[in-house]
């Protein structure tokens, strides 16, 4: 069995007219591309935009009552990769440490510390969080896009609110349909931004017209299975007619009413 490279197809304008034979649950047919059948899914899945949310961590800060002075306080803020940005520097981890020592020499109080902390984290420009205090707490919150984790070796570490990724956001979807050399005064179709998206991703196997004959054995035929991803702007007023019938393909623990 052979295999393609994904069709991915953008819609930003649905005409209801070009979705035609439609059989709940069953198939559809979309001019210009061909016919969807469930018999011949391997998969399908369903995804839409969705907002970001982003890290949340909290650092008490502690000072030892028995040290060494004068005393030298660290965190460690890790980011971590986002292979999803298709950049150099977000390929693997980077560590950033911050730390302040009493200018006196002397101990430093807890609340003093973590303002100081805060304080060189807001002035780096660098910095994959932005932080706030409370007292001897320090609040970090990350960046938009970064996924990020803190460490100290005295003091008390806690994740508030968990790191969920964005969905089919805006920059993603630039970055699947750029403009490409040539095409600059060709007037491409690109998504529209800050518009939201659906996903529809099909793996297709077993249409007798993709099957070829193979060149060594006139009896033998190769089936090839292939991909389709269709990304359809969610804000178009006919957005339900294409939605309905294409969803109705998906099982609903991909996200579609089948």
């Amino acid at each position: 069995m052979l295999r393609r490279h994904a069709d991915r197809i953008l819609i930003n304008n649905i005409n209801p007219a070009l979705i035609t034979d439609v059989v709940a649950n069953v198939s559809v047919t979309i001019e210009g591309y061909g016919v969807l059948n469930v018999a011949n899914q391997i998969a399908s899945h369903k995804s839409c935009t969705t907002a970001e949310t982003p890290k949340q961590m909290t650092v008490l800060v502690v000072i030892p009552t028995t040290c060494e002075c004068p005393y030298e306080w660290c965190m460690t803020v890790e980011t971590l990769p986002n292979l999803q940005n298709y950049e150099v520097q977000t390929t693997f981890p980077a560590v950033r440490t911050y730390c302040y020592e009493d200018p006196a020499g002397g101990t430093p109080t807890s609340a003093t510390t973590a303002a100081a902390i805060a304080a060189r984290i807001n002035a780096d420009p660098f910095s994959p969080v932005t932080a706030t205090v409370v007292g001897s707490t320090i609040t970090l919150t990350g960046k938009p896009g970064v996924n990020f984790n803190a460490y100290t070796s005295s003091g008390t570490v806690a994740t508030t609110v968990p790191y969920a990724k964005g969905v089919l956001d805006s920059q993603y979807m630039a970055r699947l349909f750029p403009i490409r050399w040539g095409l600059q005064g060709a007037q491409p179709t690109l998504p529209i931004p800050g518009e939201d998206y659906c996903e529809y991703h099909f793996t297709i196997r077993g249409i007798p017209s993709e099957q070829e004959q193979d060149v060594d054995g006139a009896n033998h035929w190769n089936d090839y299975e292939k991909e389709v991803y269709f990304y359809v702007r969610a804000n178009d007023t006919n957005f339900a007619a294409w939605d309905v019938p294409v969803a109705d393909l998906i099982p609903i623990a991909n996200g579609g009413t089948l």
